[in-house]
């Protein structure tokens, strides 16, 4: 939309109002700027580097995207503020793990400060680095299914006359 900017400042101005805003909210605002970083990278900064979004396993990956997607559309300061909020997350467990992701969904062609290069070439050698995945992720496989395999894995013996009437029907 034309007024995009706009439309997305006042949800942020209203969403800043409340006191407690769901993660899936700041998710989606995310999404919205990784598909639209040159409209919407800017007004989204405070956001990407916002202490509880960037550690929070529910919004973490919508930022790492957000951050790939929209650093080329941010000049050098505003880099600058995302390398360094990065760095300063705190040196517990969730801080060190959403550090090392987020560090690693920066473009490294256009990575600002000599403290993030060189935190990213350290877990580099040191083998740490971490890839920026969701937290949850749902796979599945078919396989044609076979009725006699089937059987002799739940102990059935493929052999007696009444099994086998069975499987004639079946």
């Amino acid at each position: 939309d034309v007024d995009a900017k706009d439309k997305i400042e006042r949800i942020l101005t209203a969403l800043s109002r409340e006191p407690v805003v769901t993660a899936a909210i700041w998710g989606c605002l995310l999404v919205a700027g990784t598909q639209h970083p040159s409209v919407f990278a800017r007004q989204l900064l405070p956001l990407a580097c916002a202490i509880p979004i960037m550690v929070s396993s529910d919004t973490r990956y919508q930022l790492g995207t957000f951050i790939t997607a929209a650093y080329g559309n941010l000049t050098e300061n505003e880099r600058n503020i995302i390398e360094t909020a990065i760095l300063a997350l705190p040196s517990n467990k969730p801080g060190e793990r959403s550090k090392a992701i987020l560090a690693g969904c920066i473009p490294k062609t256009l990575i600002i400060t000599a403290e993030m290069r060189a935190y990213i070439e350290g877990m580099e050698h040191a083998g740490q680095s971490r890839q920026n995945v969701p937290p949850v992720q749902y796979t599945s496989s078919m396989s044609a299914f076979d009725t006699d395999a089937y059987l002799a894995t739940e102990g059935v013996s493929l052999e007696d006359p009444e099994s086998a009437a069975l499987r004639e029907l079946m």
